[in-house]
């Protein structure tokens, strides 16, 4: 009996399927004018503040086209593929005078509600928008078997076999430790 125990307990040690959780990232504080923070299943996201005139805006902003370095990221918590909701917009920041992004991302003229008591930073409940296109927005046909699970800036890659390949080895294992338990009665 302590064989069997013993024998389970490593095969469970070795063979077990990695484990993700799903992590709710607080919303930043320090959001770019033009942008809000928003609970996002991934990296912290500041989402931009999308209007089409001032009426859009609320506590005395105003709508105005500006220049924003922003970048696309997944916020559904590592579902990719077929069904995956779209990418998010995040705002990293303003564009340079010579429209690049020194912190990375794409400049972009967006619309957005500067000004005001409620514009540019805090959390809540913004208007993010998706985009539905770029890395990650496939249709998550990478060509092998494995899972790819991202998100909170992690991510973990693993084989679908993994876990049934470690049941097998504690079937195939109890049943020898039975066949030689037989064979010394």
């Amino acid at each position: 009996m302590r064989t069997r125990f013993f024998l389970f307990a490593a095969a469970a040690m070795l063979f077990a399927a990695p484990a993700s959780a799903d992590v709710l990232s607080d919303p930043p504080s320090d959001c770019p004018e033009g942008s809000v923070g928003e609970f996002c299943h991934g990296p912290p996201q500041c989402a931009p503040l999308f209007c089409e005139t001032n009426v859009d805006c609320k506590d005395g902003a105003t709508c105005v086209e500006t220049e924003l370095c922003i970048e696309e990221i997944g916020c559904s918590g590592g579902w990719i593929g077929d069904g995956a909701p779209p990418l998010e917009i995040n705002v990293l920041g303003a564009c340079d005078a010579a429209s690049a992004c020194p912190l990375g991302g794409t400049c972009s003229p967006l619309k957005v509600c500067v000004g005001g008591s409620g514009a540019g930073s805090g959390s809540g409940a913004g208007a993010g928008s998706g985009a539905g296109s770029g890395a990650g927005a496939g249709n998550g046909d990478s060509g092998d078997d494995d899972i790819a699970v991202t998100g909170c800036a992690c991510s973990a890659v693993g084989d679908r076999a993994a876990p049934w390949l470690g049941l097998a080895m504690v079937a195939v294992g109890t049943g020898i430790a039975a066949a030689r338990r037989r064979r010394a009665r």
